[in-house]
């Protein structure tokens, strides 16, 4: 799925909605088994026509789904790459444990999904990520250092 994203970031673009339901693996009779990205329905160019990162903007409105979205995009931040990929971590958590901290909340109730987020960050981390292998502590930790222009090391996270 990551490498999904990384190659929708190649060719210039953010899906600004990742989660699982916009995944799907190809069939199983094929030689390989493909991972494919579905639903672009809100996925923003992000480069220039000379492929150069547009400037960032300072205020955007909310796009996405509140339990998978990046922080970031609780405060209706321009979105990046990085954004992407922290989408794609939670879903990665959700996928290992069955179910995020915060999934009890409706998608309306974006201020309590935000506050979630931030404490599964910070205090509520070894909650957060105690049914999880170790090495997830070290991509969350990674993803919250890069800057908005930063193009992530998507190949670094998998190791």
């Amino acid at each position: 799925t990551l490498h999904a994203i990384e190659e929708l970031h190649n060719i210039g673009y953010l899906s600004r909605d990742v989660k699982p339901s916009n995944f799907a693996v190809g069939h199983p009779n094929a030689l390989r088994r493909l991972i494919y990205m579905l639903d672009f329905g809100i996925a923003r160019c992000y480069v220039d026509k000379n492929g150069n990162p547009l400037p960032r903007r300072t205020k955007t409105s909310f796009r996405g789904t509140s339990r998978y979205c990046a922080l970031p995009q609780h405060k209706e931040s321009d979105q990046c790459r990085r954004d992407d990929v922290e989408s794609w971590f939670y879903m990665l958590v959700e996928l290992t444990v069955g179910r995020l901290p915060w999934a009890g909340y409706s998608r309306h109730e974006k201020s309590k999904i935000a506050s979630s987020k931030r404490r599964a960050r910070t205090t509520g981390r070894r909650i957060f990520l105690e049914n999880c292998p170790s090495q997830y502590e070290v991509i969350m930790d990674v993803i919250d250092q890069w800057p908005f222009e930063m193009i992530p090391d998507y190949d670094g996270l998998l190791v």
